[in-house]
């Protein structure tokens, strides 16, 4: 929703002609939709740039979760983590982030330990590759040394099949975000003296939960678990990560005397070096690897995707876990929840365990080509290159019509439940969120009520409910009310 998420294109055509015989019908409509249209951008050096403001979002039809590769070092912690023509790969992220101006309000990173010197947590592929991204598969190629990613996403988890090279780094984790002691997360999780994230080792899975103070949530903060489960053999690390690592932030000089720089594999290892080092008061570490020292006499400075701390730092609970595979192929089952960590686990049951991961590929796939095919194009013209960009265009505009709101709810064994972010408390019924009427009020609305009733009718009682919980209706709800882009502006 927001910036470059509109309907309106798919409204334009619900005016379709008869099919004649020599011109296109389309049979398969997700084979037209592009999910990178409109995410060339990111930040550079400190501006944001971008040709629409979206996010190539793997996930199913408004579904609980959605899904992209990451391309921006998560160091930068920035809102603008993706851009098409990048050629890096961070990690796969989980997201629930409408729009850069409304940020993510619950998210975690998959990050594969690739094992590239400069740095081990990066790997380089094309975005654009054919068949690399689709509305219910991401399938990646990874460079330096040839892994490949693959993950089909459900209502509230997914499935990742990771195919590792014959030798090497046999490692993928799952970090929880963490900011410097300043921010708002850690300030608030400190206050009421808790943690902000953590994942543990549980049950021969890894169990993970994001605590986060966003606006638009409860005083309380929001819970999102996480549940993360293997077919096949892996052993499983945890990592605690030290609490006061300062990100976009250097010393100046760059080198205390006698040390110069040195490329390490994290900034945990460049930490580790400060430490050992007689007189070493500050490190810096950048994101191509390089550590760097600093006495006493350096002087800090803010300069964005740069990490320092001092050499000792007090051990909080682990922020990442791993997945040591024993063997090349391992597969990870993901099941979420805001409502507690055996609902999560209870996703992982119904919507990945005893599945392959075609059958859910499959799954996907005919969720988006049922509600694609809702606004048939019968004759779409002869069948040249224009017809088909035609095409492209307008089951690219419906795919993002189909993303938002967002369903928060979850089945559960009492029925269907959900987590309200305006009274912190587990309510009954359809929850909703991830909407800006601002603009959808007039694009995306009329047309799920055109294409779209039995939709509609849910979104409305899911709307219902955030007026009974909080006594309003949200004007930009990501996940309760937001004081951003308000209708009457427009």
């Amino acid at each position: 929703m927001g910036h470059g998420v509109h309907g309106l294109g798919a409204v334009a055509v619900l005016a379709v002609s008869v099919a004649s015989a020599e011109n296109v019908r389309v049979p398969h409509p997700e084979d037209f939709v592009n999910v990178l249209a409109g995410t060339v951008g990111g930040q550079r050096d400190g501006m944001h740039h971008s040709s629409g403001n979206v996010l190539p979002l793997v996930a199913r039809p408004w579904g609980f979760n959605h899904w992209a590769p990451q391309s921006a070092d998560p160091n930068t912690r920035t809102s603008w983590w993706f851009d098409a023509n990048s050629d890096t790969f961070y990690g796969l992220r989980c997201t629930h982030q409408p729009s850069p101006w409304i940020g993510d309000y619950a998210w975690f990173l998959l990050v594969l330990e690739t094992g590239f010197k400069a740095n081990k947590r990066m790997a380089f592929t094309s975005y654009r590759a054919e068949g690399a991204l689709r509305p219910f598969l991401l399938d990646l190629h990874l460079g330096p040394f040839g892994h490949q990613m693959k993950m089909t996403p459900t209502n509230h988890g997914a499935m990742v099949s990771v195919l590792f090279p014959s030798s090497g780094e046999r490692r993928i984790c799952a970090q929880v975000p963490s900011g410097a002691p300043a921010d708002k997360d850690e300030k608030s999780a400190a206050s009421l003296k808790t943690t902000s994230g953590s994942c543990r080792q549980s049950a021969g899975g890894i169990d993970l939960i994001s605590k986060r103070f966003v606006d638009g949530a409860p005083s309380s903060g929001l819970d999102f678990f996480v549940r993360l489960e293997v077919r096949g053999q892996a052993r499983i690390e945890e990592i605690a990560l030290s609490d006061c690592f300062e990100h976009d932030f250097g010393y100046e000089p760059m080198n205390m005397p006698g040390k110069e720089r040195i490329a390490l594999n994290s900034m945990e290892e460049c930490h580790r070096r400060c430490k050992q080092t007689a007189n070493c008061a500050h490190f810096t570490w950048w994101s191509d690897g390089g550590c760097h020292l600093q006495d006493e006499r350096a002087k800090k400075k803010k300069q964005p995707g740069l990490t320092s701390g001092p050499p000792n730092c007090k051990e909080t609970v682990p922020r990442h876990c791993c997945f040591v595979a024993e063997q090349q192929e391992l597969e990870i089952h993901i099941g979420t929840s805001f409502i507690s960590a055996a609902q999560a686990l209870r996703a992982v049951d119904a919507e990945v365990k005893g599945k392959t991961f075609d059958d859910l590929v499959s799954e996907g796939r005919d969720a988006w080509r049922k509600l694609l095919r809702k606004v048939e194009v019968l004759d779409a013209g002869p069948a040249t290159a224009a017809t088909f960009r035609r095409l492209e265009v307008f089951y690219t505009s419906l795919y993002r019509a189909l993303l938002f709101p967002r369903r928060l709810d979850e089945e559960t064994p009492t029925g269907i439940r959900h987590w309200s972010p305006y009274s912190g408390q587990v309510m009954a019924g359809i929850g909703v969120s991830d909407n800006g009427f601002w603009d959808t009020f007039r694009t995306v609305y009329p047309l799920l009520s055109i294409a779209y009733p039995k939709q509609l009718s849910n979104f409305v009682a899911g709307w219902l409910n955030s007026f009974e919980a909080g006594g309003w209706l949200p004007k930009w709800a990501s996940p309760g009310y937001r004081d951003s882009m308000v209708p009457w502006r427009c």
